[in-house]
């Protein structure tokens, strides 16, 4: 369907958008003060890689319009000065609070750097796990004492990191426990209060300082069988997909394993077997009712010593299960120097020769220190940058990135609460988006900060004075450097200007104290505990 005709449709043919119900046609633009649970369809959730649109549109709105020119995803919206005034006025005039709300209620286009583990708020895992109807009819036991030495399996692993408090397995590892070792653990369902909250707090960083040992040795540990029990991760990503679709995202482009799953028996599940098992938890009403699409990265751990190989396999099979994977990661400390990027480039430069099509981002330059890390990775092929802090230490590659090429996934509060960037004022962002680099906001592991999407929109408006257009080219960004193909792409795009366009009215007809009043904003523990909101 060619654009003009979906905002005729929407808008009706050349009428300007006003304050009137009967010109925003669809029940998905009154998103404010109900979440943004856009009604996409069905026939979102379909695509195959490699499509085209060639799709004109010039539609005008209340201070902004879409250029019309032939496009491959590329359509770009255009602004006055009316709207310009408005966002100075909230930025002005509103509490702090208020603009959280203003906020919240904003559409966000996508969150295309997030770790389906890291993703998952505390709280979320406690209720999955403990709830078997939910869970496959599962038990998850959690280690609340150390009384012997003995290793436990945990996550399908026996070694020493099963030596920590608070670690969680599943039944069906914790049977294969002696009687000794079974004694040091407890039916997640059955702790007390003292322990559900030490518990959930040992999921997230919730203290000053514990930073990245804590979340990159501890953490993900603890959450042992969780991780690879695939129908109480289908479930949780579900009900991400409900937090994130009620705050504007209406795209989740999520970094996950595509083998090593198990079901609540702990029998394997194979690799096709999963891709199927999650499209059809994505097809259910409920995960259709959030309004967001989601589709998978394959991610290689790069310091592990089939990493190599991990490239060859994921390259593959993402090439050969287009309906869900769009592309291939690399992650993993950047400070543990066996996975530097160059030594992957023979294996890239093979994988490209055969298997065209398949996006390439990879997690480069969070570090502080001077390196060429992200020329190395840009090398590779990579057309996306994770993270990208010490980009501004090497001028030459930060110049070649200027343009459309290239993006840079910016992740704010992981960058502050893993110390890259202790000081959130000093965070190179600002440098990158307004020297012509493209730059969006992502949430990266928001279980494990105790954050959500809004929380990097407040921190860069907050700190970073965004304008209108700013802001809204963050979330088009995040839309127009995705893996989708391109008809999905543009179908995406098209909903995201309309729903900006009706907001964007809101704003201007109505008022920012509107805006905030509809608003259905929360915050986590990182609102709270470091922006010093409180809503919920």
């Amino acid at each position: 369907m060619r654009l003009e005709k979906l905002k005729q449709r929407i808008f009706g043919e050349n009428k300007k958008v006003t304050g009137n119900k009967d010109q925003i046609s669809s029940s998905r633009r009154r998103f404010l003060g109900h979440g943004f649970l856009a009604a996409l369809g069905g026939s979102l959730f379909a695509g195959s890689r490699g499509a085209t649109a060639q799709e004109t549109s010039q539609s005008p709105a209340s201070g902004m319009m879409i250029e019309g020119r032939r496009r491959n995803a590329s359509a770009r919206l255009r602004y006055s000065g009316g709207i310009e005034a408005a966002w100075k006025k909230v930025k002005e005039e509103a509490s702090e609070e208020d603009l959280y709300r203003v906020l919240y209620a904003l559409p966000k286009g996508g969150d295309i750097h997030h770790h389906l583990g890291g993703g998952m708020l505390p709280e979320m895992i406690w209720d999955i796990t403990t709830d078997s109807k939910r869970n496959g009819g599962q038990t998850f036991y959690t280690r609340v004492r150390i009384s012997t030495l003995n290793l436990a399996e945990v996550g399908h692993h026996t070694d020493s990191r099963s030596l920590a408090g608070w670690v969680t397995i599943a039944g069906h590892s914790y049977d294969k426990l002696t009687t000794s070792l079974q004694n040091d653990f407890k039916p997640l369902a059955d702790l007390n209060d003292k322990e559900k909250r030490a518990w959930m707090n040992a999921m997230f960083l919730d203290h000053e300082g514990e930073g990245r040992d804590e979340f990159f040795e501890y953490i993900w540990n603890r959450l042992g069988d969780v991780l690879v029990s695939i129908e109480v991760m289908m479930e949780l990503t579900v009900e991400n997909m409900k937090r994130f679709g009620a705050e504007g995202v209406r795209y989740m482009e999520i970094q996950s394993r595509f083998r090593g799953w198990y079901d609540s028996k702990g029998n394997v599940i194979t690799m096709d077997e999963a891709t199927k098992m999650w499209l059809d938890r994505f097809d259910q009403p409920d995960a259709k009712a959030t309004g967001v699409l989601v589709r998978f990265q394959t991610i290689v751990l790069r310091f592990s010593p089939d990493a190599i190989q991990g490239v060859e396999e994921y390259f593959e099979y993402t090439y050969n299960h287009p309906e869900l994977w769009l592309g291939i990661n690399m992650a993993g400390r950047e400070d543990d120097n066996r996975g530097y990027p160059s030594k992957f480039t023979d294996v890239f430069d093979r994988m490209i020769r055969k298997f065209p099509g398949v996006g390439i981002s990879i997690h480069a330059g969070e570090a502080e220190k001077k390196d060429t890390h992200i020329f190395d990775t840009l090398r590779l092929g990579a057309t996306r940058i994770g993270h990208g802090i010490n980009l501004f230490r090497d001028p030459p590659t930060m110049q070649m990135m200027r343009g459309e090429n290239f993006l840079i996934e910016i992740n704010l509060i992981s960058n502050h609460l893993l110390g890259y960037t202790p000081d959130l004022d000093q965070h190179p962002f600002p440098i990158y988006m307004r020297q012509g680099i493209p730059c969006c906001l992502n949430t990266d592991d928001r279980g494990m900060w105790h954050s959500n999407m809004t929380d990097e929109y407040f921190v860069a408006v907050s700190r970073f004075n965004l304008t209108w257009k700013e802001m809204i080219t963050l979330g088009e960004n995040s839309l127009k450097h995705s893996f989708l193909d391109d008809q999905t792409k543009d179908r995406l795009l098209s909903e995201y200007y309309a729903d900006v366009m009706a907001f964007q009215n809101k704003l201007e007809n109505d008022g920012w104290k509107s805006v905030a009043r509809s608003s259905q904003a929360v915050t986590y523990d990182y609102g709270k505990t470091y922006l010093n909101l409180n809503l919920s």
